[in-house]
This record gives structure tokens, sequence and C-alpha cells, in this order.
């Protein structure tokens, strides 16, 4: 209990930063959400190697997965590493500030497969979910490639 009431003691600043800094994380979530959608410019970004590759449905499943594990190391390291908290909190704002800066000037679209029944995989139904609550835009640059080498690398 003495180490615990020390520790607050020396980290009771760093908690209160870490609160504001919180804060600018949850809004730097929110700017995705007004960029997703079509503007005068579009491009497409897709290869005839794109083109070959087949969509696997079960890869839905990690892609979900992102956002718990993204909520799980803020909560984390805000309440046990506050010092690693504030270096990724800032590293977190700066992915989103970037990759929305570049929406912005250079919207991307990557077009998603017709051949996709309902009802024929719960994969299927996940993958067709996703679809119909997220626009094809802003693929590029990635965040779920961007935020999960973040988490990576801070673990």
């Amino acid at each position: 209990m003495d180490k615990l009431r020390r520790f607050m003691k020396e980290n009771w600043w760093r908690y209160l930063m870490n609160l504001v800094l919180a804060g600018g994380v949850y809004w730097s979530s929110t700017w995705y959400v007004m960029t997703n959608h079509a503007t005068a410019n579009v491009r497409t970004l897709q290869t005839a190697f794109d083109r070959w590759v087949p969509v696997i449905p079960q890869f839905i499943i990690p892609y979900n997965w992102l956002e718990p594990v993204l909520y799980f190391c803020l909560l984390f390291f805000f309440v046990v590493h506050p010092k690693i908290f504030t270096a990724f909190g800032v590293a977190f704002i700066a992915i989103q500030a970037i990759s929305n800066s570049v929406y912005i000037v250079f919207q991307t679209y990557v077009p998603r497969p017709t051949n996709l029944v309902a009802g024929s995989s719960r994969y299927v139904d996940a993958l067709l979910a996703k679809y119909a609550s997220d626009n094809p835009y802003n693929c590029f640059p990635s965040l779920h490639c961007g935020l999960s080498a973040l988490a990576a690398s801070f673990w």
C-alpha cells in the first residue's frame, strides 16, 4: 500500500495531464467520420495484384478486434504505466492527424467485392455488416495498420 501511495503522490500530475490527453485521443478518433465520404477528387488505389488476391471473409475477425485491443492498451497504459500512456496518446493523435490530413487532400477509394452472398457464412455476414457501417473511403494511409503498429511497438 505504501508503494501505491508513493506512486500516486509522485505521479498525480501525470495522471491529470493524461486525462486531458485522453480527451485528445477521443477527439482525434472522431475526425475519421468527417472525412469518410466521397469528395470531388477520389482516387482508386487498386492494382492488378489487388484484383488477383481473393477476399477472405474470416479476416474480419482480426480487423474487428483492433478497437477493443486499442481500448485495452489505452486503459492499461493509463492505469499502470502513465508515462507510456503519455507517449502512446501523443503518437495516437499524431497518426490520426497525419492520416486525416492525407484523407482531406488525397481521398482514396477501394472497390468492394460484389460477389459476397449474405447468409452464406457468419464471416461473410460480419464483413457485409462492416461494409454497411463504414464507407469505402480513407483507405490510404491505413489507420488499422498505423494504430496496430503503434500498439505493437509500445508493447
